[in-house]
């Protein structure tokens, strides 16, 4: 830039370590003045510079990689910090001590026999470990939940399997017993112990309770089989494992139960990274781990089992809330309070959304029919189109039935658990000795601990219910609010939250977490779409509200209908109504316009709304008695919220998200199984009130509406679950069985290279699990996730180089390169003549066999196979010949 014989440079390269470069011009004839560095504007946009490079030293990507890593800098306040890789990075690598441990253990065929008895039956012996865990952990539970009707027979089936796992993965988890039948058996053990403990203490009370209530009792375990049955005979009917379109999350699933199962110690070996451990919350499938070593019955049987076992017990969780939501003098309740538990079990896990009223409407519409044209799977996406959002939008049910052994679903019975645990502190009326105080806090701080490992989304709303239910029970306990109430409330929050992170303390060591902030939402819900999933119960809690506040909402409109009264009366005898009253008046405002104008989406209005409602309403519970606040207090606070969070769903979402995909996902199902328990309670109030149920004009059209609503929820139950069981893998049906992989004896896979038979592929590995010692690892092809690829790991899990790489990718999240060099070198060895560069890339991994099957036959040329076929010049020997597929066990050297 020159002005007035005064030229003025950029220098682009001062503060550079470059070398000198040639320039195309010359700032340094004359007198040179350093004016600093130039403003952006004028040496970035205004005046661009050309540079051209030369690439004097070539480099391998290896040694790119290597030193980019061993210069990597991290900008901290300005300063800037060299950092050496290993500290920038986690590596999420096993040790060589570990990996040795791990590589010897877990040998499929002491594990799992084939020929057992569990495995010729394994529906009694599933359910004979079942009611052993339950039957043993019932004292525990008839401590913890003192104050339930039916003293938590039905959630003392969740704390039985809770505390016999987490002392069995706590005691692997430091190495002192390796996880097997045998510590499991310890585990047992010690529950057994404190059982005895309290039953030592308390025999009579126990004992008068079986002796007086023992048909309660056979009525709830009836309850718990029947739901389990019904379920075990869905998946029955279509027990696959996989389908090649919608084969969901299952193969992760099996790849990742299969690891932990074959695992000695926690955390355990990552099936699809060999070398490395599973950076992911893994705790739900420990559990079916232990179940399974416990029983002994095979993964493909055990899945299903596991499946309509989390049903039951998720179900039979909501009926014994619901029911014990219902407190008070029994001989006011009209209705029996189980009806309140049935209505809970429904909403919660037996009901879908209001898109089968719309299938139906579509069916009668395009003249199809609903029968034969039902789409189950469009029901979990209600948030169209795509993009923007991606959202999931499953329910309980559908995650049920879709049968994804996947952490959302694992977790619902154990938020229900804390749900549970957090009414039993509400319903406390006295207070307790302080051991008792302890004992039951830390078992609530294992509860919410567990969520953490099972799925780590349901931490913050399910702390949040925690939080409230202790704040609860200290006013209910005392009276009153008081500075004195938060101490003791936050005493006991920080005190139940630190034991949650204490105990799972090496769960959290050798986790890394990638995306830990939030950010703006890229889209928002509409009031349709959140009434097409939430419908039924917004309009049971807006209902609630309604009637709860009627007389007050009378008194509000006669003061606005006489100016006399208002004037006269009114500001001098309540100073508060005017705030009141336009507090009111703004907020219906906000609402009308938001949802007219879908400025803010039309979730946050409506959800404003219902937390407006339902503060008033709270407002006034708590200038009642005590027993009408422990009634209905909590129930309100549930609701606030999950309306809290749908409002936060709507501002923000989860860094890293696709769009808002897993946010929505995640918080809605907390929301529905919130809003699910807390419907009930209000169905339940309004039909037992009969002066709304006999005296109303407005009850007549309302039951209408509810009946519409309820049955409309009902559609997807019934038609939905017709369409999931014929949904298979192909026309041709398999038998009537338990067995997941039974779809693979006759099934082709139609694979974009060509066709593959799946039993060819299943035989081996089948002959793997039962010849094969130990986990060593194993080579197998790559294809695109969500294939055919990685069936080795998955089936047998034996780990591999390298599994699906979108899931790899989350999980090793900084490390993408050491994934992409893996994928590279899996190709380098099915694919590269070179003999020297297979043994070493070998040698590198510590493969123990090699795969050859008919994905590898269409993936990799013939000519880099025709090496492994050969033997690799004696490094490899056959051990496996059958059907097309061919294992290579590599040799000692």
């Amino acid at each position: 830039m020159s002005f007035a014989k005064i030229k003025m440079y950029e220098d682009s390269f001062a503060r550079t370590n470059l070398e000198s470069i040639n320039q195309s011009f010359r700032y340094d004839e004359g007198l040179s003045i350093n004016g600093g560095f130039a403003d952006e504007s004028f040496s970035v946009y205004d005046h661009p510079k050309v540079i051209i490079f030369s690439n004097t030293k070539k480099l391998k990507a290896s040694e790119l990689k290597a030193i980019i890593e061993q210069n990597a800098i991290t900008f901290i306040s300005g300063d800037q910090t060299q950092l050496n890789s290993k500290e920038l990075f986690h590596d999420l690598m096993m040790s060589e001590k570990t990996q040795i441990i791990q590589q010897k253990g877990g040998t499929w065929s002491e594990i799992v026999s084939k020929e057992s008895r569990a495995n010729q039956y394994p529906l009694p012996h599933w359910i004979g470990y079942l009611s052993l865990i339950s039957l043993i952990s019932f004292p525990i539970s008839y401590q913890l939940f003192s104050r339930f009707d039916d003293k938590g027979y039905l959630l003392g089936k969740t704390v039985g399997l809770l505390a016999i796992c987490f002392i069995t993965w706590f005691l692997s988890s430091l190495h002192l017993l390796s996880f097997g039948r045998s510590t499991l058996w310890v585990a047992i053990g010690i529950v057994a112990l404190v059982s005895m403990s309290i039953t030592v203490r308390i025999y009579q009370d126990i004992w008068t309770y079986f002796k007086n209530n023992w048909v309660k009792i056979l009525s709830l375990e009836t309850l718990f089989l029947g739901l389990f049955l019904i379920f075990i005979l869905i998946r029955m009917m279509n027990p696959d494992l996989w389908h090649p379109y919608r084969g969901g999350e299952k193969p992760m699933d099996l790849a990742y139960l299969n690891a932990v199962v074959k695992s000695t110690y926690m955390p355990p070996y990552d099936p699809w990274f060999s070398g490395g451990y599973l950076n992911y919350y893994y705790w739900g499938q420990f559990i079916v781990a232990s179940l399974i070593h416990l029983t002994g019955i095979t993964t493909e049987v055990a899945y299903n089992l596991a499946i309509a076992t989390f049903f039951a017990l998720a179900s039979c969780s909501a009926y014994s809330i619901g029911r014990n939501l219902i407190t008070g003098n029994r001989k006011t309740n009209m209705i029996p309070p189980a009806v309140a538990g049935v209505i809970s079990m429904f909403f919660v896990c037996l009901i879908g959304n209001l898109d089968g009223l719309y299938q139906v409407g579509d069916s009668i519409r395009y003249g199809s029919n609903i029968l034969t044209d039902f789409d189950y799977w469009r029901s979990s996406r209600m948030m169209p189109p795509d993009p923007p959002g991606h959202e999931i939008t499953e329910f309980p049910f559908f995650t049920f039935l879709f049968a994804d052994l996947h952490a959302h679903l694992i977790s619902i019975p154990f938020t229900l658990l804390v749900l549970g645990i957090s009414l039993q502190i509400t319903l406390n009326d006295t207070k307790q000795v302080l051991w008792k105080q302890i004992a039951n806090l830390s078992f609530l701080g294992l509860a919410v601990g567990c969520l953490a490992a099972i799925n780590t989304w349901d931490v913050p709303v399910y702390a949040s219910v925690v939080i409230g239910a202790l704040l609860i029970g200290e006013v209910r306990q005392t009276g009153g609010l008081g500075i004195l109430i938060f101490f003791r409330t936050f005493g006991k929050s920080a005190y139940a939250m630190a034991i949650s992170y204490l105990l799972f303390l090496p769960y959290h060591l050798n986790t890394v977490t990638f995306f830990n902030s939030i950010e703006r939402t890229t889209n928002t819900t509409t009031f349709l779409q959140f009434f097409s999933i939430n419908g039924l119960f917004l309009t049971i809690v807006l209902s609630w509200c309604a009637y709860s506040l009627y007389p007050s909402i009378i008194k509000f409109l006669r003061m606005w209908v006489s100016p006399k009264y208002f004037l006269a009366r009114t500001y001098s005898s309540h100073p508060k109504f005017l705030l009141i009253t336009l507090v009111a008046l703004l907020t219906i405002t906000y609402v009308a316009v938001g949802i007219l104008s879908g400025t803010f989406g039309g979730t946050i209005p409506i959800s404003v709304l219902a937390i407006f409602l339902l503060c008033i309403a709270c407002f006034f519970i708590f200038k009642k008695s005590k027993s009408s606040y422990s009634d209905a207090f909590f129930p309100c606070l549930l609701a606030i919220g999950a309306f809290f969070v749908a409002i936060g769903v709507d501002i923000w979402r989860i860094e890293g998200d696709i769009d808002r995909m897993n946010t929505v996902f995640k918080f809605y199902l907390q929301i529905w199984i919130i809003l699910g328990i807390t419907s009930s309670y209000f169905l339940y109030r309004l039909l037992n009130r009969s002066q709304f149920t006999y005296k109303g004009s407005i009850f007549f059209p309302w039951t209408i509406l509810i009946i519409l609503l309820g049955t409309s929820s009902l559609i997807y139950t019934t038609i939905g679950t017709i369409d999931r069981i014929q949904d298979r893998f192909t026309s041709s049906k398999t038998r009537f069985t338990l067995n997941g992989y039974g779809f693979t004896e006759t099934s082709i896979y139609k694979d974009a290279n060509g066709d593959i038979n799946l039993s060819a592929d299943m035989a081996a590995i089948h002959w793997l699990r039962e010849n094969i010692d130990g986990s060593p690892v194993i080579l197998e092809g790559i294809t695109p996730s969500y294939r055919w690829g990685s069936r080795v790991s998955i089936h047998s899990g034996l780990p591999t180089v390298i599994g699906w790489e979108w899931h790899q990718q989350q999980q090793r999240w900084d490390d993408q390169n050491e994934i992409n060099a893996r994928m590279n070198d899996v190709d380098a060895i099915y694919t590269t003549p070179g003999l020297q560069t297979a043994q070493d890339l070998l040698n590198k991994y510590q493969i123990k066999y090699v795969f050859v099957g008919e994905i590898e036959k269409l993936y990799y040329p013939a000519t880099g196979l025709e090496k492994i076929y050969s033997g690799l010049n004696g490094k490899l020997e056959k051990i496996y010949d059958q059907n097309g597929v061919v294992i290579m066990k590599v040799k000692d050297m």
